[in-house]
């Protein structure tokens, strides 16, 4: 999936979360996991297109925001680990905060599985909207001392991101959104969706043979 930074998405006329395809050994692959992804069962790697950033660097502001802005993809490297308060590299995920290198110069980015499974621009988007607004919402609840770190490190596993998943769809008016299958299911239906072909096809070789 290609998330599209602000330039791309309201100037180019480019969808927020763009299907696209990639090869099995594509560079992307060799990327860091993205920490909230992996602890929710199906890991992600991004990657920032090359010149992306550089293209808008210099356009004009969009809605008050720098036009390379990408915060879905920004948000999608926040970091969960209770123990990691402080950012002690660029690279690293500290404890409710996106890395330095994902928070400045991102334009748009490639999200792709680190299983190698399809990724479908829905599962792209409600992850992202899982990490920046209902995890981003307790971390700053935490930060005010409301609620505790134990509390947020327990909201970040599978079964908490299935009941968003499907709260996600319900608010969705696209009838296609709504009935996409879960990122959990993605293998089951790529191997139906084989053998319903693999059927068709033979069931169209079996009346041309009778023909």
């Amino acid at each position: 999936v290609r998330i599209n930074c602000l330039g791309d998405g309201l100037v180019d006329g480019r969808p927020r979360y763009e299907p696209i395809s990639l090869r099995g050994y594509d560079q992307i692959f060799e990327e860091q996991v993205a920490p909230i992804s992996k602890r929710l069962g199906f890991p992600t790697m991004a990657q920032c297109i090359p010149g992306s950033f550089k293209h808008w660097e210099n356009r004009p502001s969009i809605q008050g925001q720098a036009a390379y802005v990408n915060e879905p993809a920004s948000f999608l490297q926040l970091g969960y680990n209770p123990d990691m308060t402080h950012e002690l590299s660029t690279g690293v995920s500290a404890w409710g905060k996106v890395p330095l290198n994902w928070q400045n110069a991102v334009g748009s980015v490639i999200l792709v599985r680190e299983d190698k499974k399809p990724l479908l621009p829905e599962h792209a988007e409600c992850l992202a909207e899982f990490c920046q607004f209902h995890l981003g919402n307790l971390f700053q609840q935490e930060l005010e001392r409301k609620i505790s770190k134990k509390r947020i490190h327990n909201e970040i596993k599978k079964g908490s991101f299935v009941k968003n998943y499907h709260v996600w769809k319900a608010r969705q008016v696209d009838e296609e959104k709504r009935n996409q299958i879960s990122p959990y299911d993605v293998y089951a239906h790529v191997i139906i969706r084989r053998l319903r072909y693999r059927c068709e096809f033979l069931l169209k070789i079996g009346i041309s043979i009778l023909c």
